[in-house]
């Protein structure tokens, strides 16, 4: 079995009941470095399997799991990731998932800071605050981290605030922000020194509180392993790099 599958049945290996053996074999093959490369593992995929892992002992492993999938997103240096800690995004991000959309954009944003430099990750409800060194952390640790926030800087929803008061134009080149969409700040924040922003709305709510797709902001619905590919198709073309570079 290839490494996704070995994730994914990770239950179904206890409930077998395979032999201590088995189950350091499995180990040895989800956390080595190139087999989880050859996967293309994302770090939401593993974070998923984590948080339905029935034991421990699988626990332990797909935390290392998770920071080897790191190596498997773009690198996005200068970047200020913005994420909404409000008391809404702590519902799932569909009908189909147990997972929360203040757990999806943790795992994405503590991982894009550990694969890039010159990354800062900012919290923000009412209020907004700066996390400190997310990349010194484990991507399990910084995602603790995140999700225990909730709720400490306020349960509103005023990220374009936050924004405009951590964005460092000599220091980001963009910014990216996780949250519902909900913002009570929209339209009343100038973001005029911010070229890019990308809102990755984790609920799909709409209308969007940013204008989408035009003059650097663009507004993706929920988060899949191809974000990343059409960030750079996005980004290649405002640099007229695409088609014409590889």
């Amino acid at each position: 079995m290839g490494v996704m599958a070995l994730v994914r049945n990770l239950r179904n290996f206890d409930e077998a009941g395979v032999d201590d053996a088995t189950v350091d074999t499995v180990i040895a093959k989800i956390t080595d470095p190139d087999q989880v490369a050859k996967a293309r593992l994302f770090p939401y995929q593993v974070w998923a399997a984590y948080k339905h892992a029935p034991s421990d002992n699988w626990k332990r492993a797909l935390g290392r799991t998770l920071d080897l999938t790191v190596a498997n997103i773009p690198r996005l240096d200068n970047t200020l990731v913005v994420i909404d800690t409000s008391s809404s995004m702590t519902a799932p991000v569909s009908g189909r998932s147990k997972l929360s959309r203040v757990e999806v954009a943790a795992v994405m944003a503590m991982a894009t800071a550990k694969r890039a430099t010159d990354v800062e990750v900012v919290i923000f409800g009412d209020g907004n605050r700066r996390l400190a060194n997310p990349a010194g952390a484990s991507v399990l640790a910084g995602v603790a981290t995140v999700v225990d926030l909730v709720g400490s800087v306020g349960h509103s929803t005023f990220g374009h605030t936050a924004i405009a008061k951590h964005f460092d134009p000599k220091r980001h080149h963009r910014v990216v922000i996780f949250t519902d969409d909900q913002q009570h700040d929209s339209g009343r924040v100038r973001l005029d020194h911010v070229p890019l922003i990308y809102t990755f709305n984790l609920a799909g709510y709409s209308p969007s509180a940013l204008p989408a797709g035009e003059r650097g902001r663009y507004t993706l619905g929920g988060f899949s392993d191809a974000t990343f590919t059409v960030m750079k198709v996005l980004e290649d073309g405002r640099n007229a790099a695409w088609p014409f570079m590889l």
